[in-house]
């Protein structure tokens, strides 16, 4: 949480930022693109990492090298220097998010999982919510380089938090083996182990073709939530601030719920709710032609974001075993990213010719698709719990 804080103070508003420093609409882009993909990279070639050598180390370099980066990308106009800066912490962050979600999952009893991930998601959610209300004015009384420096701080904070109170929770596969020469080998292999994976756990194939659907559909709706509050329903840039707040301000509410809900009535169900009621939050605020409805709207929207948060590493402990969460996650990591990334770019497209309400349709109706393969990922796994090899 300390990290994140960090982070979402100046991610919140990176675009202002860096118009501000010169950068055009093109190397905006750029950077928000570089910033998911080096994340979806890293979570595909490194999410096994932590299986084998522990997860406090990935996680410990993270946050070191992720403080270094922050500190650096407060004071630097360069175009390339920013480039890499930005890839150096999106790339650690895909390392780091599955060593700390599989951490979760080892550290709790089976009963109690879905309740630690939505505290879980209580804790990475509230930096969101503190960083939308909270980063533009610090900016503007404090300026920019201050966003980046407290995040520096902060995250070299969470390095000693990790180092000093972690623990250990499983047995580590490669036990004094050197973490850089393991990393390199995992890094190499990654593409011929992910399809050995994915082809001995078919139905967590099925379920990454559903989480790219549903990626897709869903960041082809929210690309530009805001912009069609400003541009769809008439609103002050004051108001569109409390219609993403209003988001945010959904997602903090609900993650601890979820978390209750997902241990009452199992993670499958609250992946299809997801899925299901992703679709009318999208089209509901397309229909909303004043402030209020957008608050509403956009409130809804935040509820429903929070209900597959921890359905989804509860269902994968079960589905490959603690021994795998590491790349499971960093599989899943790169399945969700990529739809996510391909998913503002269609969006601009359809935005542009088709018409400002056709991203949210369009988006709906794709993100319902994913159940068909969510129906196939449920049934190969009930056939493989019934006929066991």
């Amino acid at each position: 949480m300390a990290s994140s804080t960090g982070e979402n103070l100046w991610s919140s508003i990176l675009g202002p930022y860096l118009d501000h420093i010169g950068f055009g609409a093109v190397s905006i882009g750029f950077m928000t693109t570089m910033l998911l993909f080096s994340q979806g990279f890293s979570s595909l070639i490194l999410g096994g990492l932590s299986d084998r050598i522990g997860r406090k180390r990935p996680i410990i370099f993270s946050f070191i090298s992720i403080s270094i980066a922050s500190l650096i990308l407060g004071y630097t106009s360069n175009f390339i220097l920013f480039t890499v800066l930005i890839f150096i912490v999106g790339f650690m962050n895909g390392i780091k998010t599955p060593s700390i979600l599989a951490s979760i999952a080892e550290s709790v009893p089976v009963k109690s999982r879905g309740t630690a991930f939505g505290i879980f998601q209580l804790f990475r959610f509230t930096p969101m919510l503190l960083g939308s209300l909270f980063g533009g004015a610090i900016a503007s009384f404090f300026g920019y380089q201050t966003l980046f420096s407290v995040h520096s701080i902060l995250a070299m904070s969470a390095t000693l938090i990790v180092l000093f109170i972690g623990v250990e929770v499983r047995k580590i596969a490669e036990k004094g083996k050197n973490a850089f020469m393991t990393a390199g080998r995992i890094a190499l292999f990654s593409v011929p182990n992910t399809y050995k994976f994915l082809k001995e756990n078919r139905s967590y194939s099925f379920l990454m073709i559903a989480f790219f659907v549903h990626g897709f559909g869903y960041y082809l709706g929210t690309s530009f939530w805001a912009l069609y509050a400003a541009n769809g329903i008439g609103l002050a840039i004051v108001s569109v601030g409390l219609v993403m707040s209003a988001h945010a301000f959904g997602l903090w509410v609900g993650a601890y719920p979820a978390g209750k809900l997902t241990d009452k009535i199992g993670g499958w169900i609250m992946i299809s709710t997801h899925i299901i009621l992703t679709t009318p939050a999208l089209i509901l605020y397309t229909l909303s032609p004043s402030l209020s409805l957008a608050l509403l709207t956009s409130f809804f929207h935040g509820l429903v974001g929070t209900l597959d948060g921890p359905a989804r590493p509860v269902i994968y402990s079960k589905m490959v075993g603690e021994e795998k969460m590491g790349i499971a996650l960093g599989i899943t990591e790169s399945f969700m990213l990529l739809g996510r990334m391909i998913g503002p770019i269609v969006a601009g497209i359809v935005w542009s010719f088709i018409g400002i309400s056709a991203p949210f349709w369009l988006g709906g109706l794709i993100n319902l698709i994913a159940l068909i393969p969510l129906g196939f990922s449920l049934k190969v796994e009930r056939f493989n719990k019934t006929h066991p090899l």
